[in-house]
């Protein structure tokens, strides 16, 4: 343990020579159906006073045999009750949404208000804030509630302007008042209510945790730095060139880290140059380093040498690709396409004629001199054109249609009514048999067609694909001087980064260096605020002593950027513990002249973790105590469902108490 937290303490701590009152407390607080005067519209009043406040929920008998009664100390309104107090000091919310929704379905508490009668530096101030949406909060100087009720609307203030007044009156008195040094985040009295008045829901769980998430607070938002400096201003352990010394080193921190990020960039720039470099351009391992006034120049020179050499080989390549023949192949192969598109033309449609004509001859069952006639004239066209072939003869005697038609003719009587049919049926199978062999000759014509065709698309595949390789390898040769001229922006972009990471390895130098004269800075500054330190630790080893014994295991703890303080080894109790005994370690030093603390503080349930009751009770009997030897000079308001200790259990110090097994025993006297 620090020696300095075992050092007996030079005063009572705990016996404060003060009779001043508080610079805030809270007198009443009221419920209304509605903002009219009289005992219908009233719902409840809370007379508060300076010293103890107890908010007490009864709770039901350990052994409780009726399911129905058992909890009556849970729900009923303690947290409800203390949201209340914060909102008519200025939160925004006076409840999560859920409890608001829950009121604003209620029909007798849809135009429900909240009055209070606060104390702000002797002077009173009449507060009026309603719990539905719509209506106007406003608040009236030197007023009591009954007043206020009906007092003009051009006496009302509106309830911005009396936050104000707390702000000018609690932060006027710290040394320092805003969070930066450029006096852009000034501190507020909505930043410091929120450790006078924890969240129930953060549970105690550190000395800077105040407000939950979960609780819909509307508090405005608080960084753990902004926190703890926010304590030592109550505490009236920080100045001007502390404060102005942190968001220096904060300040210096941002731009180390982007110095640092932007050296390692660099780095990584000239790294991947180098490699590429050293990899792709010839005799690459013998560039010299990048610093040196050559870099380029040498990088430009072999570059043009792996462009020359790639500029030989593609030439060869280009060389060896000979698109004449192709060329001719391809010619070849359309002209034989033309020739056997141009045969299979003249065919087809002689051999669809011939068809159709035999078709109609063979469906008409008893054929005419017409038909007859017809077929003459098919015949005629399937004749040869030209004089003679060159079949042999003893072929031809018996294929030859000519010398066929010649014989038919000459065998065949003329055409009689009688042999007509005889004549038609020759004629017929003449005609059948010759375009069975023009059908033949078709096929031919179209089998040579296609692979013509075939051999016409395979030369001009190879044709294109050779004009294609061609393109591309005279493409990349062009290219070539211009991968020249990208070897040379790469090396100068090199020499531009390593440029700027000599600049960024500078500027880093010169950071840590001002960032190790800013610490000695903020530790000279500290040094004259290191007695009231060294009293804050006196007075908040006098909490704990009071806790656990002369010889409790606590301490207490300022270094350059934080506060830690404690009590026993840990765990939840003990942390929850530790913050109690932060809280009263602040008040009380505020009663004893140190610090700015204005004399208010909130807890709302804070028996969490299964403290037992040893730990637990001795939070109201220190609050006696400092009620009995200064009870004009704070005001402490508690809720809790453990019974007070024997002598607290009525008023004054018993404020309200609260029983859920009847809702008239709840806050709002009704179920929500």
């Amino acid at each position: 343990m620090n020696p300095e937290l075992n050092i007996l303490p030079k005063r009572d701590w705990l016996k404060p020579n003060t009779t001043r009152e508080p610079m805030l407390w809270v007198r009443e607080v009221r419920l209304l159906y509605r903002l009219e005067a009289g005992v219908e519209a009233e719902i409840r009043r809370v007379l508060l006073h300076r010293g103890v406040n107890i908010i007490w929920a009864r709770p039901a008998d350990p052994d409780e045999a009726n399911p129905a009664a058992r909890g009556r100390g849970h729900d009923v309104g303690k947290t409800s009750f203390c949201r209340l107090l914060r909102y008519l000091l200025g939160e925004e919310h006076y409840g999560n949404e859920e409890l608001r929704l829950a009121i604003a379905a209620k029909e007798s508490l849809n135009r429900a208000w909240v009055l209070g009668e606060v104390i702000l530096d002797g002077e009173p101030w009449a507060v009026a804030r309603p719990l539905y949406t719509g209506a106007h909060h406003f608040a009236i100087k030197g007023v009591t509630l009954d007043q206020l009720i009906v007092a003009p609307a051009k006496d009302r203030r509106t309830h911005e302007d009396f936050v104000k007044v707390i702000d000018s009156r609690v932060v006027g008195n710290f040394a320092v008042q805003t969070f930066d040094d450029g006096g852009q985040k000034p501190i507020r009295w909505l930043h410091i209510l929120q450790w006078l008045a924890r969240d129930q829901e953060s549970h105690l769980a550190g000395l800077f945790k105040w407000r939950d998430v979960s609780s819909d607070h509307g508090s405005p938002e608080l960084s753990a730095n902004e926190a703890q400096f926010l304590a030592r201003c109550i505490l009236g352990v920080t100045d001007v060139e502390e404060r102005r010394q942190i968001e220096r080193r904060n300040a210096l921190m941002r731009d180390k880290g982007t110095q640092t990020d932007n050296a390692r960039y660099f780095e990584r720039r000239i790294t991947d140059a180098l490699q590429r470099a050293r990899a792709e351009l010839p005799n690459g391992d013998s560039l010299p380093a990048v610093g040196e006034a050559l870099f380029v120049d040498v990088v430009v020179r072999h570059a043009k040498l792996l462009v020359a050499e790639k500029r030989a080989k593609l030439a060869a390549q280009l060389a060896t690709l000979k698109l004449d023949d192709l060329e001719s192949t391809l010619e070849a192969a359309i002209g034989a396409t033309a020739l056997a598109k141009a045969q299979y033309d003249e065919l087809s449609p002689l051999v669809e004629e011939t068809e159709d004509a035999l078709g109609r001859f063979t469906e008409n069952e008893q054929p005419t001199q017409q038909d007859v006639d017809a077929l003459d004239v098919i015949i005629a066209k399937l004749k040869p054109d030209r004089a003679f072939c060159e079949i042999p003869v003893n072929i031809a005697l018996f294929q030859c249609p000519l010398l066929q038609e010649k014989r038919l003719s000459e065998e065949t009587p003329a055409a009689t009514g009688g042999n007509v049919p005889k004549l038609a049926e020759q004629k017929r199978k003449h005609v059948a048999k010759q375009l069975a062999g023009l059908k033949r000759n078709l096929q031919q014509f179209s089998q040579q067609f296609d692979a013509c065709r075939g051999k016409e698309a395979v030369a001009r595949r190879q044709r294109n694909e050779m004009s294609e390789r061609r393109a591309t390898l005279r493409e990349e040769i062009v290219t070539l001087d211009q991968e020249a001229a990208s070897w040379r922006v790469r090396a100068e972009d090199t020499v531009f980064s390593h440029r700027r990471l000599d600049e960024a390895r500078t500027t880093l130098k010169d950071v840590e260096e001002q960032l190790e004269l800013s610490k000695a800075k903020q530790d000279e500054a500290q040094k004259s605020v290191r007695a009231r330190q060294l009293e804050l630790v006196e007075v908040f080893m006098a909490v704990c002593h009071f806790f656990k014994g002369e010889r409790a295991d606590a301490e207490l703890k300022f270094t350059r950027d934080e506060i830690n303080a404690r009590i026993g080894s840990g765990g939840g109790a003990y942390n929850a513990l530790s913050s109690l005994a932060f809280d009263y370690c602040a008040l009380i030093a505020g009663l004893n002249g140190i610090g700015h603390h204005p004399g208010l503080v909130i807890h709302d349930s804070p028996r969490e973790s299964d403290m037992e009751l040893s730990l637990y009770r001795p939070l109201f009997q220190l609050a006696k105590l400092l009620e009995d030897r200064a009870a004009a000079s704070f005001q402490y308001i508690i809720t809790t469902t453990e019974e007070p200790p024997t002598g607290m259990t009525t008023p004054p110090h018993l404020c309200l108490e609260l029983d859920a097994t009847k809702p008239y025993g709840k806050l709002f006297k009704e179920e929500l």
